[in-house]
C-alpha cells in the first residue's frame, strides 16, 4: 500500500505540465481542477492559477487619520520656526498648507489634555474615535463651517467629559446657553493650533525689546539686561499702557496681522474669534431659606480638582504690578498675549528708531565714543558703572517693555526726555488711539529711585575706585557711580513659601505621631525637621550613631527657615545683544546649513595654510591607497626646512596630477637604470 501510495505522489508531483487558458476554457479548467472525480486532478495547478490571477491593489483612504500623520507634530514645528528664522522679512501668504497638516492638529490635542486632564497623553494611546473627531474639526475648520464659543453643538470633546447634551433638560440647556461657561475644548485645540502656526511667523520678527509673553523671555531676563544696558543713565521714564491689553478694535488688531500675514483663511479665524460676543451673565436664582445643618465635608469625584488653599491668594497677591495683566480678548485664548505683542511690535520699532536718532557720541567720552553705539560699556569688573552724563560725554537712550509697561533711560539733559515724551504722547494717540497725559508718563531722576518690577533701580558710589585711560593717555581715577538693582520682595515671597511648607509638614506630621502641636514636632525634628521624628528605644541604636556609622541615610532638611538664609538674587548681567538659546540655536543651526558658511571656512583654512581634520584624513586614506604606505604627511613638513613648495607638494600628494608626475619620474628613472646595465 505505501508502494501504490508512493507512485501516486510521484505522478502527482511530476503532472506539471502547463495547460494554455483562453477565455472560453477558464471555467470549465477551473471545475475540473476542483472536480474530485478527475483523476488529472493537480492541486499544484489549481494554487498556481490562483497565483497568477492578477489581483488589485487597495488605495488610501484620504479620510483614514492613521494615514495622514505622515510626520511628527514636532518635526512639522521645528521646520517652521527653521524656515522663518532664515527668511524674517518675508510675507507669508499661504498658511493654509499647515493648517491642513492633521500632525499639527494631533500635537494640539495633546496640549490641551495635558492641560485639561493633568497628564501628558501619548499619540499611541489616542483612540480611533478621537482621531476621527479631530479630523471633523479640522475639515469644519477648513470648510469654513466652523463657530466659536458652541455650547451644544461639538466636533470632539475632552476625554473627561461624558455629559450627555441630547438629553439634558430645558433648565440645564438654558443655563448653559446663558451663563458663563469655560472655553470649549474644540475652541482650545484651534486656538492651540493657530498659536503653533503664527508663533514662530512673529518671533523671527519681535524686537529684541520686549519681554513678556515671549518663549525665553521673562522679568528676570528683563531685569538683568536693565542692569547690563541702563548703566549711566539719569533720567528715566516710566509708561503705563496696559489699557491696550483690556482690548483694542478689531480694524487695528487684524490691520498690525496682515502687516507680515496674507492668508484669507487665518485671518477670517481669528476676526471671527474676536468678533464673536462671549457670554458672560449670571443666572440668578431665588435663595431658598433652609435650616442651618451640620454640612459635612464634600467628597471630590476622581477628575474634579482641589480647590486652591487660602494661602495661594496671598501668594499671588506678591506678583508685581506690571505682570498681574494677561490679555485676553474675545474666543483668542492663548492667541491673545500673541496678539498683544504683535500690536505693540509697532511701538517697539517706533522706539528703536528714537534710539539711533537720539545718540550722539561724544569723543571725550570714554564708554560711548564710536558713531554705531556698539562698544563694550563700563568697567569689565563692575558693568552696571558707567560714568554719568555731563556736557561733554555722550548722549544715549535705551528702552524696554514688558507687557503694557514701559521703560526709558536717557543719557543727557532732562529737556531731551521731555521731547521724547511728547512725542511718544502723540505716537500713541495716534496708532492706538489711547490719551495719554504727563502724569502717566513720569519723568523721574535716579536719585528717586525707579520702581519697576518690584525692583527699585537707585544709583550710589561704590568704594572700589574705577581707573580708565582718557584722551591723551592720562589716567583718571575716580569713584564708580552707576545703577544698582535690588528686590524688595524676594525674600518675603521666599520665606513665606518655606514658611507654608514647613508649617503644613508639622501639621501632618502632629497628627500622624500625636504629638498635638507644631511646637513638639519642632522641638523633636528641629526647625528644618532635619531629625526623625520617632524612634524605639532599647530595640534599635540612636539615630546619630546610626549616622555615624553609615547605617542610616541623613535626611536633608528644609532650606531657608529663616529670611536671613534666604540668597540674593542672580542678577548677574547678560553681555550685549543677548539672545535666548533657542534662538541661538536656530541661527547657529541655519548659518551652518547654509552652503555658503562651509565654503568660508575652508577659504580661511586655505589662507592660514592650515589642514581641516577631514581633509587630512583623506590624504592618508588617498596615499595608503596609492602607495600602500601609511605616511604622516604633516610629521615631514615638520621635519623638513622652510621650504613652501615643497610642503604643498606634500600635501596636495593625493592630486592625481601630481601622482601622474611622480610616476613618470619613477619610469625615467628605471629605464635609466636599465641602460647603465646595459
Amino acid at each position: 500500500m505505501h508502494r501504490r501510495l508512493a507512485i501516486f505522489t510521484y505522478k502527482v508531483l511530476v503532472n506539471t505540465n502547463p495547460i494554455p487558458i483562453t477565455t472560453a476554457t477558464s471555467t470549465a479548467l477551473l471545475y475540473s481542477q476542483c472536480n474530485p472525480l478527475n483523476p488529472r486532478t493537480n492541486g499544484f495547478a489549481f494554487f498556481r492559477l490562483l497565483s497568477f490571477t492578477p489581483g488589485h491593489r487597495r488605495a488610501q483612504d484620504p479620510d483614514d487619520p492613521s494615514n495622514l500623520m505622515k510626520e511628527d507634530g514636532v518635526s512639522v514645528c521645528s521646520q517652521m520656526w527653521i524656515e522663518n528664522f532664515r527668511e524674517p522679512d518675508r510675507i507669508v501668504s499661504n498658511l493654509t498648507t499647515y493648517l491642513r497638516r492633521f500632525e499639527l492638529w494631533v500635537l494640539a490635542y495633546q496640549k490641551v489634555c495635558a492641560d485639561d486632564m493633568g497628564a501628558y497623553m501619548p499619540r499611541s494611546a489616542i483612540q480611533r474615535s478621537a482621531l476621527e473627531d479631530l479630523l471633523a474639526l479640522r475639515n469644519a475648520v477648513l470648510d469654513n463651517r466652523f463657530r466659536w464659543g458652541a455650547r451644544l453643538d461639538f466636533h470632539i470633546k475632552s476625554p473627561k467629559d461624558k455629559t450627555d447634551y441630547q438629553s439634558l433638560s430645558k433648565r440645564k440647556i438654558k443655563a448653559i446657553l446663558t451663563t458663563t461657561q469655560p472655553a470649549a475644548f474644540q475652541d482650545k485645540i484651534v486656538q492651540e493650533v493657530l498659536f503653533m502656526i503664527l508663533e514662530p511667523i512673529y518671533e523671527a520678527r519681535f524686537s529684541q525689546k520686549s519681554f513678556a509673553f515671549r518663549p525665553g523671555r521673562n522679568a528676570h531676563t528683563v531685569l538683568r539686561v536693565i542692569r547690563r544696558n541702563f548703566a549711566g543713565y539719569l533720567w528715566y521714564i516710566k509708561g503705563d499702557f496696559s489699557t491696550i491689553l483690556d482690548g483694542m478694535k478689531v480694524g487695528l488688531v487684524i490691520s498690525a496681522l496682515m502687516r507680515d500675514v496674507r492668508d484669507k483663511k487665518v485671518i477670517d479665524l481669528i476676526k471671527a474669534a474676536l468678533t464673536t460676543p462671549v457670554i458672560t451673565s449670571c443666572m440668578e436664582e431665588p435663595k431658598k431659606k433652609t435650616k442651618r445643618k451640620y454640612q459635612k465635608k464634600k467628597v471630590l469625584a476622581e477628575d474634579e480638582p482641589k480647590p486652591d488653599p487660602y494661602w495661594l491668594d496671598t501668594f499671588f497677591g506678591f506678583a508685581p504690578e506690571e505682570a498681574e495683566k494677561v490679555p485676553s480678548w474675545g474666543h483668542c485664548g492663548i492667541l491673545s498675549p500673541l496678539l498683544a505683542n504683535i500690536c505693540l511690535d509697532e511701538l517697539d520699532r517706533w522706539m528703536e528708531g528714537k534710539l539711533k536718532e537720539f545718540y550722539r557720541p561724544s569723543k571725550s567720552d570714554v564708554i560711548w565714543n564710536s558713531p554705531e553705539g556698539e562698544a563694550e560699556q563700563g568697567n569689565t569688573s563692575w558693568p552696571e558703572f558707567v560714568p554719568t552724563s555731563g556736557p561733554d560725554k555722550t548722549r544715549k537712550m535705551d528702552y524696554v517693555r514688558y507687557g503694557g509697561h514701559i521703560l526709558i533711560g536717557v543719557r543727557g539733559p532732562r529737556a531731551d526726555a521731555a521731547t521724547l515724551r511728547k512725542q511718544l504722547i502723540e505716537f500713541v494717540d495716534q496708532k492706538y488711539m489711547l490719551k495719554v497725559d504727563n502724569e502717566s508718563l513720569p519723568i523721574e531722576h535716579i536719585t528717586k529711585g525707579i520702581m519697576f518690577l518690584d525692583h527699585v533701580l537707585c544709583r550710589r558710589v561704590v568704594y572700589p575706585t574705577l581707573r580708565y585711560t582718557a584722551t591723551g593717555g592720562k589716567i583718571i581715577s575716580e569713584k564708580g557711580v552707576g545703577t544698582l538693582l535690588y528686590a524688595d520682595n524676594r525674600k518675603k515671597i521666599v520665606n513665606f513659601c518655606s514658611y507654608i511648607i514647613r508649617g503644613s509638614l508639622a501639621k501632618l506630621y502632629a497628627a500622624k505621631y500625636k504629638l498635638r502641636s507644631r511646637a513638639k514636632v519642632y522641638k523633636i525634628g528641629s526647625r528644618n525637621l532635619s531629625r526623625p521624628l520617632k524612634e524605639k528605644k532599647g530595640s534599635s541604636p540612636d539615630y546619630h550613631n546610626l549616622l555615624r556609622m553609615g547605617l542610616a541615610e541623613s535626611i536633608d532638611g528644609l532650606q531657608y527657615t529663616r529670611m536671613s538664609l534666604v540668597p540674593e538674587t542672580d542678577y548677574t548681567p547678560f553681555p550685549s545683544n543677548w539672545i535666548p538659546d533657542h534662538e541661538k540655536a536656530l541661527l547657529e543651526y541655519i548659518s551652518l546649513d547654509d552652503p555658503k558658511t562651509l565654503e568660508d571656512q575652508r577659504c580661511s583654512i586655505r589662507k592660514q595654510g592650515l589642514v581641516s581634520s577631514q581633509d587630512y584624513i583623506s590624504m592618508l586614506v588617498w596615499n595608503y591607497k596609492r602607495n600602500a604606505i601609511a605616511m604622516d604627511q604633516l610629521s615631514l613638513i615638520k621635519s623638513g626646512g622652510n621650504n613652501t613648495e615643497k610642503e604643498q607638494q606634500l600635501l596636495l600628494v593625493s592630486d592625481k596630477d601630481a601622482y601622474d608626475q611622480k610616476s613618470k619620474e619613477e619610469e625615467e628613472h628605471e629605464d635609466g637604470f636599465d641602460v647603465a646595465e646595459i
